[in-house]
């Protein structure tokens, strides 16, 4: 670990008064005494007779001070995403396959993610404003909004299984994406509860928690799905969701220290409206390539699981089978890839993620058997497991804490800005052209993020601290 030097005096009234001061506070403080008494021998031989006695002293860095009544924040945060986590790989395995299977098309599958997918219309509309908002009302209740409106999404799409009601998909995707007006609040919440030393641990933490509640999600959803139908598990799903809520309630303090005054004048509307499309000028080049992964994702990825179901006959069983494994390999790689971003090697983990998910990706056009498929995904947790805390850490390192849940806010919504057709277009491509077509586009647009992240990116930085 790096050693500072800082110059340490005191005010004793004679030299071997300031001596016997620096030796005991060095010694109270646990630190080496060796240096000292070598330095102190330098001084006396030199003949120093001076009522004021500076000695440089080798101590170690200032850690990052977390309040106390924040500390305990992780482990209510960690078993949270692991209920999440749940939420999410359910949605994964299912939904696609749920959408077909009530009578909706590929194209209209696309349609359903541009608008409420993550980064579809809805997420990028409400995500500025959220972030702006979570940084003056504060994190947690912003989270507890996201996950009622998620609960509310999740029985509108039991409802349209059991009534057979494609209509209801909409507004049931419309409030999935409403979802996203807690992402910033909640990466600001979870940063926020260690010290800048810690980000990356902390957020691989509850990334952590979403891959190994896949392991069990992932599978036991396609089962359930094939045997109860898809509405017993969008219910039993809510019913999980809100015991996720109820931990964020009880067992969660807010972390934001300085609230700003929430009010809208004339240049708060600006900055929401227009501003948030300009990012800071240390970010634009990672604000590029983000941008063209997010495109391209929406048009090959991120319709991977609905193409499968159309064209090759998938399960929900076989798609279950899929994410299972992605979570395996995202849960044993997460918390080494953490430690690896609290080291300084962000940007080493983003390139090396965007060039594992074009191999991911070129393997598609390959094979579409099922084992090959099913380890591409396991791959691809890995991945996921590189790519996330690598991009929160990225930006916490370059933002001040009264900032960060606004930029996180932007590092969701501007790409998704520009990714809103992405989905679209790719169902479009995929009924007149195949397969091949978008996932095609897809890897040309992983090769172009990949060669952005290696050449256009800066040196690493340590972050801000809390606050």
């Amino acid at each position: 670990m790096p050693v500072s030097q800082r110059r340490a005096s005191n005010s004793c009234a004679t030299v071997q008064a300031n001596l016997a001061c620096i030796l005991l506070s060095r010694f109270i403080a646990g630190g080496a005494a060796a240096p000292v008494v070598q330095n102190v021998g330098r001084l006396l031989r030199k003949g120093l007779r001076t009522t004021r006695l500076e000695v440089a002293l080798p101590l170690k860095p200032r850690l990052p001070h977390v309040p106390k009544t924040i500390r305990g924040n992780m482990g209510p945060l960690f078993v949270r995403s692991l209920l999440v986590g749940l939420r999410i790989n359910v949605l994964t395995v299912i939904l696609q396959p749920f959408v077909l299977a009530l009578g909706g098309s590929v194209a209209f599958l696309g349609l359903l993610e541009t608008l409420g997918g993550y980064r579809g219309l809805v997420p990028t509309l409400i995500q500025p404003g959220a972030g702006w908002l979570a940084d003056r009302v504060g994190r947690k209740s912003l989270g507890m909004i996201a996950g009622g409106v998620t609960v509310f999404s999740l029985l509108l799409y039991a409802a349209a299984g059991r009534l057979g009601a494609v209509a209801l998909l909409l507004p049931a995707t419309v409030l999935v994406g409403l979802n996203a007006i807690g992402r910033p609040a909640m990466d600001a919440l979870v940063v926020e509860s260690v010290g800048s030393e810690r980000v990356g641990w902390a957020y691989s933490l509850v990334s952590f928690g979403w891959a190994a509640a896949g392991v069990v999600a992932s599978l036991g959803a396609g089962l359930l799905a094939d045997r109860l139908g898809y509405a017993p598990v969008f219910v039993i799903t809510a019913i999980l969701e809100m015991v996720g809520l109820g931990f964020l309630a009880l067992g969660v303090r807010e972390t934001l220290v300085r609230r700003q005054q929430a009010r809208l004048g004339p240049h708060e509307v600006r900055h929401l409206t227009l501003g948030w499309m300009a990012p800071p000028p240390s970010l634009r080049v990672f604000y590029l390539a983000v941008t063209i992964d997010s495109f391209f994702y929406g048009i090959g990825s991120a319709l991977l699981y609905g193409f499968l179901a159309d064209r090759y006959g998938y399960t929900p069983f076989q798609f279950g089978v899929m994410t299972t494994l992605y979570s395996v390999t995202w849960m044993l790689a997460q918390l080494p890839a953490g430690r690896w971003a609290d080291r300084g090697r962000v940007k080493d983990l983003l390139v090396i993620a965007e060039g594992l998910n074009a191999v991911v990706i070129a393997s598609w056009l390959l094979t579409q058997q099922f084992a090959a498929i099913a380890i591409s995904m396991a791959l691809l947790g890995v991945v996921g497991a590189l790519w996330s805390p690598a991009l929160i850490a990225w930006i916490y390192a370059r933002v001040p804490g009264e900032e960060r849940a606004e930029e996180m806010g932007r590092l969701s919504a501007l790409p998704g800005l520009f990714a809103i057709p992405a989905p679209w277009l790719g169902g479009l491509l995929y009924e007149r052209l195949g397969f091949a077509a978008p996932i095609g586009l897809n890897l040309i647009g992983a090769l172009m993020a990949m060669a952005i992240l290696a050449w256009g990116l800066g040196r690493e930085r340590r972050g801000y601290d809390n606050g």
